[in-house]
């Protein structure tokens, strides 16, 4: 359990390979074409909450996106922009109404949808959703980075 809480990838990797290595993963399990774009922060390293919370929702984002969109397309695209780390999966799935969805409480409430969006709150950043019936989903995260990027072995 204990190491399940923070996956070793991110500590030996990084968070740009720790993503291609569970790409890797998906693309073995499941009959969807991946694009993955991490050029823009193939070797940087960020702090470890930064790149524990981005890295779990990605997870989320995807086993979401599998579970319940049935995709035949996933993009996921990390990169470092004027806003700080920003990490998007988008999927071609059935979509949802994002705007009900985050008004929903009790047993209805999406968990993973507000642990995701309460991971990026609690470093200062974002969680959107874009989708809607029959259109594509967006999960954008932007965790503001400015000052706190590590250049290892880069």
């Amino acid at each position: 359990l204990v190491r399940g809480l923070r996956p070793y990838q991110l500590d030996e990797l990084g968070l740009a390979s720790a993503i291609r290595l569970e790409v890797d993963t998906l693309r073995e399990k499941h009959a969807v074409r991946f694009d993955l774009d991490t050029s823009q922060g193939n070797d940087r390293r960020w702090p470890q909450t930064v790149e524990s919370s981005l890295f779990r929702i990605f997870q989320e984002a995807t086993a979401n996106a599998l579970r319940h969109g049935k995709p035949t397309f996933v993009r996921i695209r990390l990169e470092k922009d004027s806003e700080g780390l920003r990490l998007e999966v988008t999927d071609d799935g059935g979509g949802f109404d994002a705007e009900v969805t985050w008004t929903e409480s009790g047993s209805t409430r999406p968990f993973g949808l507000f642990s995701m969006r309460e991971r990026a709150s609690l470093l200062g950043g974002t969680l959107t959703v874009e989708s809607s019936p029959g259109s594509c989903t967006v999960v954008r995260a932007v965790i503001p980075v400015d000052g706190q990027e590590n250049f290892l072995g880069a």
